[in-house]
């Protein structure tokens, strides 16, 4: 059984982080290997209570993650798998909200990166305090006074790039890039140098993974797959677009991806839609 719980931040943290999460899972008997897991577009600051969890690349390659970590939501596709149960606490942030808290830009945070090169030896103690804390909800809350205790040296986060981001978010991805640039006073170049900078991706690519998104939770609700009115309701030229699109994401087609059991990524892609609105 995966449950996954959320809280809303601090309303100071709320500008940097859209939620915190404590995510379990009990190992049952019959469950399987490894689980295919999707992009969702957020860094997410974890750590593991009940030690770490093993992860598959794309390319297969197989690894014990650390038991805290920063996770770049944004690109690939990955597979989990842990023998125990597992406890993830951490926060979830907007897709600008982590730069001023970090040591590196966005852009450097390819994947997986630890906590330490993240922020500093700093963060022993936070680790230390939420080990021995009672229970989930005291974790979320030592997790948010950290955060809080850093933010009279954090900058506000980049107007333009969040409410770029806001607008690309609320319009399922499908906003032409013109149409983006045209709300601003800056030049085509100057947006993308500054969202590449504050996210790690470009406008174009982060919209074209919010398509996915919105593609993704309609071809997994939906009780009859018909890919091509998916397609073009969600903005793509044809069926054949939004395959290429699918796959460059998951990794597996939509319907060999219907096909597999996907319980732990509908769960992490419904939360990941909670407190999304911007």
């Amino acid at each position: 059984m995966r449950t996954c719980k959320i809280y809303t931040p601090h309303p100071l943290l709320q500008p940097y982080i859209r939620l915190f999460h404590v995510f379990e899972s009990k190992k049952g008997p019959d469950d399987e290997g490894f689980l295919r897991v999707t992009p969702e577009g957020s860094f997410e600051f974890n750590l593991s209570l009940n030690g770490p969890l093993t992860r598959k690349e794309a390319d297969g390659t197989t690894r014990v993650q650390p038991d805290h970590y920063v996770l770049d939501r944004f690109s690939r596709h990955y597979f989990m798998h842990s023998s125990n149960d597992v406890c993830i606490v951490g926060a979830t942030f907007h897709p600008w909200g982590l730069r001023d808290f970090a040591r590196v830009p966005s852009s450097e945070i390819n994947g997986l990166v630890t906590l330490e090169e993240l922020f500093g030896n700093k963060v022993h103690e936070l680790q230390e305090r939420i080990l021995n804390s009672r229970n989930s909800d005291n974790a979320v809350k030592i997790i948010e006074s950290y955060f809080l205790r850093q933010l009279p040296g954090i900058a506000e986060p980049d107007r333009i790039v969040s409410d770029a981001a806001s607008r690309i978010f609320r319009s399922h991805g499908s906003i032409g890039m013109n149409n983006l640039v045209s709300r601003y006073d800056i030049s085509h170049r100057r947006l993308e140098q500054r969202f590449c900078d504050v996210i790690g991706v470009s406008p174009k690519f982060y919209a074209r993974l919010v398509r996915f998104k919105h593609a993704l939770r309609r071809i997994s609700s939906a009780s009859d797959l018909n890919l091509t009115d998916i397609s073009i309701d969600c903005g793509y030229y044809d069926q054949s677009h939004f395959i290429r699109d699918f796959k460059s994401f998951t990794g597996t087609s939509p319907k060999r991806y219907l096909r597999e059991n996907r319980e732990l990524n509908d769960l992490i892609m419904r939360f990941a839609t909670l407190n999304n609105s911007f």
